[in-house]
């Protein structure tokens, strides 16, 4: 059950950039992913993956840009097609993908570049993620 998200964690180390390979570039990378991973392992709930995933996605699109983030979202989906997911649900998460990290993506690339920045529309991500899947 964690090899899914124990692969996108470890892609998400490796897309680090060399002269950021430091624990506190780590963390700042995948804070709000642990948030989901805790979460998941507490509830026991798959839909966590969700959140989770496209938290990893706005952190490699920090670290490398939109086409390691779209590489990001697109192995979330071959995860999923492995776990079985119908093409209705694949449909449904495709089209939540859209509004819950084209909206923090659009926001983080014309915001002041500080510090926080990438944890802040990071955590927005994953709660537009979560929001989506309680609407």
């Amino acid at each position: 059950m964690f090899l899914p998200f124990s692969l996108l964690f470890a892609l998400t180390l490796f897309s680090l950039p060399p002269h950021e390979r430091k624990v506190s570039a780590a963390l700042k990378a995948i804070f709000v992913s642990l948030f989901w991973l805790v979460a998941f392992t507490v509830s026991g709930d798959r839909r966590l993956f969700f959140p989770f995933s496209l938290s990893l996605a706005f952190s490699v699109f920090a670290l490398r840009g939109l086409a390691s983030c779209l590489a990001m979202v697109a192995l979330f989906l071959v995860i999923r097609i492995l776990q079985n997911a119908t093409l209705s649900v694949l449909a449904v998460e495709i089209l939540l993908t859209i509004p819950a990290l084209g909206v923090p993506l659009w926001l983080y690339s014309h915001s002041p570049k500080n510090l926080s920045r990438q944890i802040y529309y990071n955590a927005l991500t994953s709660l537009l993620a979560f929001a989506s899947l309680v609407f």
